[in-house]
């Protein structure tokens, strides 16, 4: 039994590097060009922002310190684009990426012909990896953040700032 559940861990542990690795290889292919807008941030600026104390939003009658979230990752990437013909291919391999781990859908919100969809991968106690997709008639975003974030911390931030929408 515990070989078997070590055996699951190792698994889990490389299907998040995968997807982390594939949101590297998305981001490698699509950074360079001129009509996306591309941001990558590292673990060595997450440790910076992680020294400062606190970093609340409010989120209806709650305040939120997202510190120990942001001390958790490891990367994060994010990209942009209005060119339909990248836009297209660009949610093409970020598909191929949800569906390859097999990510959770946790969250949708369509409004005004735009479609936000959240997911993870990980756990029941840890998210190794979250996407987030905006999808609208004008363009395509896509963020990705792997680290080992706690995963009712991250519903919890998700949650309010939902609400303050």
């Amino acid at each position: 039994m515990k070989r078997i559940a070590a055996l699951t861990a190792v698994l889990l542990l490389v299907a998040a590097y995968g997807a982390a690795q594939d949101s590297k290889s998305i981001y490698k292919k699509y950074s360079d060009m001129d009509e996306v807008n591309a941001v990558y941030i590292s673990s060595s600026m997450f440790n910076l922002i992680g020294k400062l104390p606190s970093i609340n939003f409010s989120a209806s009658s709650d305040e939120i310190n997202i510190v120990p979230l942001v001390k958790s990752l490891n990367s994060m990437f994010v990209m942009d684009c209005n060119d339909e013909r990248i836009c297209t291919d660009l949610k093409k391999d970020v598909d191929k990426v949800i569906e390859k781990h097999k990510m959770e859908l946790l969250m949708e919100a369509k409004k005004q012909g735009e479609t936000v969809r959240v997911y993870i991968s990980g756990n029941e106690n840890t998210v190794t990896v979250f996407i987030l997709t905006a999808a609208s008639r004008d363009g395509f975003t896509f963020i990705s953040l792997d680290g080992k974030m706690n995963r009712k911390e991250l519903e919890r931030a998700i949650a309010g700032a939902a609400e303050s929408l």
